[in-house]
Formats: C-alpha cells, structure tokens, sequence
C-alpha cells in the first residue's frame, strides 16, 4: 500500500472533531490506495482535494481559547460589574480623575507651546539675532538694533557667516489695493536672504525669485483674500502711502503662532519715498555706520561657531566706527529669544516675548492638580476598596489565587483609569477654545502636541493603576479567607495611608489657594495703585502724520472747544508701563563729565494740569517757545541724583553730535512712567520742541458722560489735519494696563487651576466622609439609641477631618510663605506679606470642610437606629 503525503493528513486531523475525523479519515485513505493503482501523482493531488471538500463547519473543531484571554475578560466584566454596583464612587473616582487630567492637559499644551518657538525652522539651531549692548551710566543696555550696513560686512568678512539679512519694521501707514485703502501696521523690510534664512511657508509664488526683484512683496494668506477675494493676487499691485508701489510675488501661510516675530507682510527694501516723510537728520543717520535702525540675523555653517562672533564682529567695526562709539556685540540663538529676549530693548515688529518664570509656575501648577487628582483617586479607590472584603474572602475560600486578586484590583483600576483618561482628552478639547481666549494664546490641538505629551499621560496611567491596584489587594488578600469572613482586621489599618493622601491633598489646595491670594494682591497692587498722575478720562491719540504734528497749536484750540473736552496736552511719548521715553545722559554744568542715564519726554505747557501732575518746586513752562525750547522740568528722582540745581543749566546728550543745555526750571513728585515692575527712575521733561523727540501723542483729558460722542468730535478734528482718516487712539489706563497683560492672563490661568484643584479635594471628601458614614453605621445607630445628639454624632465624624486640615495647614504654610516670598521678589514695588491673607485661606478650607461634612454626614445621622441597627 501506497503511503499517503504527511500534509492533507494533519491538515485533516488539525480541522476536524475528533468524532468525526476516523470516519472521515478511513474513507479517503481507502479512496486514495485505489486511486494509486492508476496515478500515485494524480492521487496525491485528489487527496487534497478531498481534504478541502471534506470540510464542513460542523465537523470543525473549536478553537482553544487562551487561559489567560478568558481571565481578562472575567475581570473586565467583574470589575464592570463593581464599578456599576458602588456607582457614586466610581462617578467620584471618574469626575476628579477627569478634572485633574484635562487641566494637566491644557497646562502641559500650554508649556508645550511656549517651550516650541521658532524650533518649526528646520536651521533654528544655527540661526542667531545680533544684540548690541549699549555702556551707560547704570550698566549695560542690550538692544537689538545695529547698523544697516552690518548684514553685508558679515556675509562677506566672516567665513563662517552662510547668510545675513537686516530687517527693519516697515511704518504703519495706508495702502491702496484697487482703489480700496487700508491701514497696516504689521510690516517688516527685508531682502531674499530673509526667505533663505528663516523657514516661513511660501504658499504660492517661487520661493528663490520672490524678493530678488526690486519693489517686490509677499503677503499672508490673510492679507491676499483681504485685498483679492478670490482672485490670484500674484503680480496685483499694492501701493503703500510711505514707500510706494510693490507688486506681489508670493503669498506665505499665516505666521505661526510660536513664532518670536510676527507679520503680515514683508517688503523689499527700497527708502527713497520714506526718507521724504521723515526728518531732515534721518536719512543721514540711517545710512551711516553710526546708525542703528536694523535687527540683524545671521545664519552661521555651523552653531558652535558663534563663539567667536563677539571678537570677530569688533574687528569689522573698528574699520567704521571710532574706538569711543564701539559696543559689544554678541549673538543670540533663535530658539532663545522667546525668553531671552524681555530685558533687551527694541522691537522690528511684533514680538511673541515669554515669561519663563510663569512657565515653570505653570509646569509646577500642572503636575500639583495632576498630582492631587491622583492621590485623590488612589484615596477613594483604597477607601472603597475595603468594603469589598466578604468578596475577596469568598473569592479566597473557592480557590482563588493572591495573583488573581491582585489582577482583580487592578484591572478595575486600569479600566476607570483609561475612561477618565479618554473624558479627560475630551473635556481639554472641548475646552481649549475657550482657553484660547483667557490666555490669548493659540494653541493648536494636532496629533503632534498630543502626542509629544503622551508618555506622561502613559506614566500616569500606569503609575495609578499600580498605586490604586496593588495597596488593596496586598493588603486584603494577605489574611486568610476564615480570617476576611470573621470581620477581625478592621478597617482601621487603611486609615493611615488614607489619612496621608487626604493631607497630601489638603496641604496642595492651601498651596494654590495661598498662592492665588498673594497673585490677586499683587495683581490688585499694579493695576490699581496710583501713577502718580491722574489716568482716568484720559484718550492718548498718536500722531501719524506731518500734518497733525505740524498744526498741532491750532489743533489743540480746536478740541478744547469741544464741549465734552476738559483738558489738551501734547507729548513726546506718553507715560505709560506699555511705551517709554528715550534714554539720556545729563549732567550739571560745572561737572559735565559725569553722566547719568535718565529718560527723556517732552511736553507742552498744559501737560502738568493736563495729567494731574503737580509742580513741587519752581515754575512750569511758560508757553512761550524762545523760553521753553531750552527750558526742562525734572522729578524728584533726578534732582537727588543731580544735586540742587533747580534754577541751573544742565547738559543733555543722546548722540554723539545731539546734545543741548537747558535750564532746570521746576521739580515734579515721582511719577510710574514705566509698569510697577521697575523702580522709579530719574527723568528729564522737555519741552514738545525739542531736539531728542518729535511730538509723538496728544492726550485728552474728557468728560466721563456720552464719551463716545465726544470721541467722535475728536476724530473728527483729527481728521482734518491727517490725512489717514483713521484715528489710532486709547484710553491711558487701558494702555497702562497692558503693560501687565501677561500677569493677568497668568491670574485667570492659576485661578482656573485652584479652583481645580478645590472641587477635587471635595470630591476626595465627599467620599471618604460617606465610606467614613457607611462602614459606621451600626456605631452610629447604637450611639443615637443610648443618647446620642446630633450635634456629638457631627462632632465625632468631622473632628478627624478637622486633625488632617490642621496637620495640612502646619506643613503648608511654610512652604506657601517661601514660594510666595521668591517669587514677590521680582517686583520693584510688591505687597507685603500678611499672615492674615493665610489664615483667610485656612478658615476657607475649614470651613469648606465642615459644610461638606456636614451636608454628607446628616443623612446617616438622622436615620432611624432600627434601620442603622440591621446594616449588614
């Protein structure tokens, strides 16, 4: 006999039931010794055949499922079936997971997208900005403007330099697109090299051509379907009122939001139409090496190269400059300027400038909620946890193994660990719109963010699975199952962790809520605390034109005959933490060598009345010109630093060649020119005609009934003289308030999180009083029958919340006053820390303790000792 091939056999004997498979077998084996009698091959061949066709769903075995498949899956659904039956715990465990971890969510995007600036360059690494540090009287002064012609001497000197670009910030000014005008203010100038050296995304347009030619431009993708609409804005034309026509190139994509320079467009440089709009002395200036009107980048072979810059740069320099008017230069990296660039002076445009410190706050709040929320978890979970032990003994008693239990915990774990983690994303997603707009700060929700922050919503998973999985049922599943159904170990063994979580959470909440009263204060105390001048009813119009600065007297006369008009000055720039004056030197006249940094404004006669600043000593301006031009006020500031030269002659320098005497003919009180984060600092007042500042704002003082008729009045005399037709104008302390813009935004952020933070504390609270209230039942019941009131059965229940409140309190409260202490200190002008603001804090918990105790605890403590007395 012919012996059959190994593989339709086993196939056979792999499919079938075992029932079946002899029968089945035997007939084909038979059929296939006959057919070898013809064909061993062609019987080979039919034997699979017949294999194949013998198969019927019937005849097939089922397949083995995996031991530990059924396993997971009877835990899944008993722990479904846990979580359904003690559902107000698990909605507990659920809301307060959730809560913590979206916040974790958006505060973690949020620092994601601080920390993210201009690194979507694929070169951000070998791109640096050139800062020039100025020498004055009170240290260095770092700026960010240097020479036009530097740009060019580095690309050619310097070996290492691949390309340079010097941009400047385009005017504000009109442009006229098809007959339409518009008003922009969001420009910069710069050549080809600006598109070679940065990454911005060029939509349409070719990329190496797109500003080569002179008199080209790109816009944003905003700005082409402002202007165009739908029509292919490449080759239309955009006349601007300052620098003429320019025809469109390209369009970019809108620029990034973690950006550190924003911009609408950007223009090839071409000055000649410009330089007839300004001052006789700019262009000469402009155009010298003696000038600083550009922010220059540099794009280096290599990164670690630009530690040679510093030396390298002052050797080109001194070619052009004399040795008295050299200052350092130095280079710093693209990714750095985000944060490293608030205490360097000097803008091109609008730029994105961070506060590292609040985003470490920020980063520490994060991972505080996160943290409470977890331990909140970890505490109700253990809590409940303990309710489960006729459970585990009966469980323990049929054969169950400890690893079993300890799967049990924690798969129950895990799955409501996952659902808030997905409610969680959720809820962040939901709400991120809406933190947009608190923060001012669009943040994009991509695949990317979530997922560069995944592995720590990973750890979290992982790390509360174990922590809420493993503490039970080690504990639990370590006593024998006669031990467990005996009720002997209490309860009370698990009071120790529980009692340590619940303080880790009471000691979190008076941190943040510390916190947040001493940010209120401090926030109250700059934005509420007097300038030393009036700032209410105060409109600040800037000058935008010749034409108004020009007419500025009769303008003035014009808007005090205005009813609703009370009060007209002119400035040179106007007091104000958002802009500021120019920086000086002065010195007295017997003494000119030694200079002291000031900062200069210039006013008209009526600024003192105008603005509520008084006058302490000596005369105001007299209005007359011949006087005044050579005539200066000074603060109080300036006159100690100065000496007594009230009545003196004093010098004034900015530039080498622009220096003037006047005549010091008045002191005023201190004033805020600048935000309450700086120290008051010495200041010169000149007059509106002056040689350091033009007339730059006019400020109106007006009534505080029907304003917005009396704005329109105004405008409409402004209008008469600027041939814009658009007024650009503010209310002084709203332009003062922006100064503390990011602190604010910082108040509603941390706010937010200690509010968070309250509400999952008391959901903590809520259930460990009502296990607290259910396993004490029976205690209870037998309290009330032997006399019990309601008031001692309250006492006894919330007096061990009250011990782990006050045990909060006393590790909190030092860390509170320290970290409140270090972080006041960057504050020139900060409250004083009051034990009060604390104590308001811990009567606040206190008391939010009791009332929730209070509210849980009464249920049980009414019920009817008959129905207490049969619990269980």
């Amino acid at each position: 006999m012919a012996v059959p091939p190994k593989f339709p056999i086993r196939l056979l004997r792999t499919i079938l039931k075992t029932s079946v498979l002899e029968e089945i077998e035997g007939d084909l084996l038979e059929l296939y010794s006959k057919r070898t009698e013809r064909s061993q091959r062609t019987a080979h061949l039919q034997l699979l055949w017949d294999v194949i066709r013998s198969i019927r769903w019937i005849h097939m075995k089922k397949p083995k499922r995996p031991f530990f498949t059924f396993m997971i899956s009877n835990y899944l659904l008993a722990g479904y079936r846990n979580l359904r039956k003690d559902h107000q715990f698990t909605l507990l465990n659920a809301i307060g997971l959730c809560l913590g971890l979206s916040v974790f969510v958006v505060m973690m995007l949020l620092v994601q997208h601080e920390r993210s600036f201009d690194t979507f360059h694929s070169k951000s690494d070998r791109i640096f900005e050139v800062i020039q540090v100025f020498q004055q009287a009170d240290g260095d002064d770092p700026e960010i403007w240097t020479s036009a012609y530097l740009s060019d001497a580095l690309e050619e000197e310097l070996s290492y330099v691949e390309k340079a670009v010097s941009l400047f910030g385009a005017a504000s000014n009109w442009v006229t697109v098809n007959d339409q005008r518009f008003f922009e203010e969001g420009g910069i100038v710069g050549d080809q090299d600006f598109l070679e050296i940065f990454d911005f995304e060029l939509l349409t347009g070719d990329r190496n051509q797109a500003l080569k030619s002179q008199r080209s431009t790109i816009i944003s993708e905003e700005l082409a379907m402002k202007y165009f609409g739908s029509e292919n804005p490449i080759g239309q034309v955009i006349d601007h009122e300052f620098y003429g026509p320019f025809t469109v190139t390209g369009v970019l994509d809108n620029v990034p939001t973690n950006s550190y320079f924003q911009f609408d467009y950007v223009l090839t440089p071409d000055f000649d139409l410009y330089f007839e709009n300004v001052a006789s002395w700019f262009p000469r200036w402009f155009q010298s090496w003696q000038g600083d009107p550009a922010g220059t980048y540099v794009l280096l072979s290599e990164a670690n190269q630009s530690l040679n810059f510093e030396a390298d740069v002052a050797e080109i320099l001194g070619k052009h400059l004399p040795v008295a008017s050299l200052n350092r230069h130095h280079l710093l990296n693209l990714e750095e300027l985000h944060f490293g660039s608030n205490h360097i002076d000097g803008r091109i445009n609008y730029f994105a400038k961070g506060d590292e410190q609040q985003v470490k706050l920020f980063l520490l709040v994060a991972f505080l909620i996160l943290l409470m929320a977890c331990a909140n978890y970890v505490n109700i979970t253990t809590a409940r946890s303990a309710k489960r032990r006729k459970e585990v003994g009966i469980r323990k008693t049929v054969g169950a193994l400890r690893s079993q239990l300890t799967a049990q915990f924690l798969v129950e774990s895990f799955l409501i660990i996952f659902l808030s983690m997905g409610a969680a994303l959720a809820l962040a997603y939901l709400t991120m719109p809406y933190f947009n707009i608190i923060t001012d700060i669009t943040i994009k929700w991509t695949s990317e963010a979530i997922w560069q922050i995944m592995p720590y919503l990973l750890a979290t998973l992982l790390l509360v699975t174990l922590a809420a999985g493993l503490y039970p049922a080690v504990v639990l599943s370590r006593f024998s199952a006669i031990t467990i159904l005996q009720r002997r170990s209490s309860h009370r063994k698990g009071i120790g962790l529980r009692g340590v979580l619940l303080v880790v959470q009471f000691v979190l909440v008076i941190l943040l809520s510390s916190g947040l009263a001493v940010v209120h204060q401090q926030y109250s105390l700059l934005t509420e605390s007097s300038l030393g001048y009036d700032s209410e009813h105060l409109a600040v119009i800037e000058i935008n034109s010749g034409g108004l600065r020009q007419h500025f007297p009769t303008v003035k006369k014009e808007l005090l005959q205005l009813p609703g008009v009370q009060g007209v000055t002119g400035l040179t720039r106007m007091f104000s933490g958002y802009r500021s004056g120019t920086s000086i030197n002065a010195a007295p006249q017997e003494d000119p060598e030694t200079q002291n940094t000031m900062i200069f404004y210039g006013m008209d006669e009526d600024g003192s009345a105008t603005l509520g600043l008084p006058i302490v000593a000596g005369d105001n301006f007299k209005g007359q010109r011949s006087l005044d031009s050579a005539s200066v006020l000074i603060n109080e500031s300036a006159h100690r630093l100065l000496g007594d030269v009230l009545g003196e002659w004093i010098q004034i320098k900015e530039l080498e060649d622009d220096e003037f005497m006047a005549k010091v003919i008045g002191v005023v009180p201190d004033f805020h020119f600048e935000s309450l984060h700086e120290p008051i600092k010495p200041v010169i007042i000149g007059y509106y005609i002056n040689p350091i500042m033009g007339l730059d704002d006019i400020v109106v003082k007006v009534e505080g009934r029907d304003l917005m008729a009396t704005m329109q009045q105004i405008e409409a005399v402004h209008n008469r003289y600027d041939t814009n037709d658009i007024m650009t104008w503010e209310f002084l302390d709203d332009m003062a308030q922006r100064a503390y813009e990011d602190e604010l935004k910082f108040q509603q952020v941390f706010s937010g999180a200690a509010l968070v933070s309250l509400i999952i504390a008391l959901l903590g609270l809520v259930g460990l009083i009502a296990y607290s209230a259910t396993v004490r039942t029976k205690e209870f019941g037998i309290r009330k029958v032997l006399g019990a009131r309601f008031v001692d059965l309250f006492q006894l229940q919330s007096k061990q919340f009250i011990k782990y409140t006050v045990l909060a309190s006393i590790a909190a409260l030092p860390i509170a006053w320290w970290t409140s202490h270090q972080w006041l200190q960057g504050y020139a002008y900060r409250v004083e820390l009051s034990p009060l603001s604390f104590a308001m804090v811990i009567l606040v918990v206190v008391s939010t303790t009791l009332i929730t105790a209070f509210l849980m605890g009464r249920g049980v403590a009414r019920k009817n000792p008959v129905d207490s007395l049969r619990y269980e």
